[in-house]
């Protein structure tokens, strides 16, 4: 079972339900599937196909998340890095990855241009998620995805980095089958509730922010998008929401 088909089981179970939440920004599955699909097709007019990687150098926003589920629906790697990065940094995950597209915010901007002029990476191959025009991540959006899902769980659904505190950042390849198994077991250790609402502070370019996104999916749950930690912003999130799960590092 892909993760694909694990998101296409969470839609045809409750369509009507809340997804995923980013400020006033709403989705239930059904319109969540639909949103995903669309940038799916429009990733594969790209050019983009199986095991290809996608890097992704965004905070915690629908957009990323949408992006995560729109790579599983191909069968492309998704490939998150940490948007504090410096370009060079940025530079050496391109060329490691030997990434295809790269998806950004204005946050990440000018290290992420400078690393992909570094590389050789072709200007129409990345897209800004705050910017406008066709080479925004809007401009992504195609007739929807309509083909078979991707069947095969052991193939490679997810790339992280590792902070490189020895060397440089090292890739850590997941498959969809690992990635079901490591959310399943939390999910039973933990034991999260159908429907269960999670706070998605940890960022998505780290296996935990994975995790939760994961999980909440599977439970047919609510993922509550925070881009950056706020004490103040995270305690009023809680509250508005009813978020009762949540993973924080010990700074948090």
């Amino acid at each position: 079972m892909t993760l694909a088909r694990m998101l296409a089981a969470a839609v045809a179970r409750q369509p009507e339900a809340t997804a995923i939440v980013d400020g006033e920004q709403r989705l239930s599955y059904g319109a969540w599937q639909t949103e995903i699909l669309g940038l799916a097709g429009g990733l594969r007019a790209l050019g983009l196909g199986r095991g290809d990687h996608l890097v992704a150098v965004l905070a915690n926003r629908r957009e990323m998340a949408t992006l995560y589920w729109a790579c599983q629906t191909l069968g492309l790697i998704f490939t998150p890095f940490n948007w504090r990065a410096s370009a060079a940094e940025m530079a050496y995950v391109l060329a490691d990855a030997e990434a295809k597209a790269v998806v950004y915010e204005q946050r990440s901007a000018e290290a992420m241009k400078a690393a992909a002029a570094e590389v050789g990476l072709a200007a129409e191959m990345l897209f800004d998620v705050d910017g406008p025009g066709d080479r925004s991540f809007a401009g992504i959006a195609a007739p929807p995805f309509a083909g078979e899902l991707p069947g095969d769980d052991g193939a490679i659904s997810l790339m992280l980095y590792t902070s490189g505190t020895t060397g440089q950042p090292k890739g850590v390849p997941r498959s969809h089958a690992a990635e079901r198994y490591a959310a399943l077991a939390c999910l039973a250790q933990l034991q999260y509730r159908h429907g269960e609402i999670s706070l998605g502070v940890m960022p998505l370019f780290h296996t935990m922010g994975v995790r939760a996104l994961l999980m909440s999916t599977f439970l047919n749950g609510r993922f509550v998008c925070m881009p950056t930690f706020d004490t103040e912003t995270a305690v009023a999130i809680i509250k508005a929401e009813g978020v009762g799960a949540l993973f924080l590092v010990p700074t948090m």
